[in-house]
């Protein structure tokens, strides 16, 4: 690969936004709704931490540890849009917005908080 193309692909990587919005994990026969700034992140860190017993939610924590992995999933419920006109930056209220929406689509489901580093 040229020194250009590469250039250019490294530019394009770091205009990406990454996807934000509302995820479910489903352990143990409960469901936790959650939100992300950036999804794909929140959801392989929740699963790393969860898998090394380090998860802040001890709950969640206790009933993975219990069920191992055989009775958990992580699920995308629905991705925010970023704004048109691009003077928004930040979108915690919409997905709190969006999150309460899904936990009264699903009434049994338990309200996750966001990992700040997500």
């Amino acid at each position: 690969m040229d020194t250009q193309r590469r250039r250019e692909l490294k530019r394009q990587y770091q205009q990406t936004k990454p996807a934000m919005g509302v995820f479910a994990v489903h352990c143990g026969g409960e469901t936790y709704i959650g939100w992300a700034k950036d999804l794909r992140a929140a959801l392989n860190g929740m699963e790393l931490r969860l898998r090394s017993g380090s998860y802040m939610n001890q709950r969640l924590q206790n009933i993975y540890k219990t069920v191992g992995g055989a009775d958990f999933s992580l699920e995308q419920l629905e991705v925010l849009d970023y704004d048109k006109d691009e003077s928004k930056t930040d979108y915690t209220a919409d997905l709190i917005a969006l999150q309460t929406l899904w936990m009264e689509k699903l009434p049994a489901s338990l309200h996750l908080k966001p990992n700040p580093n997500t």
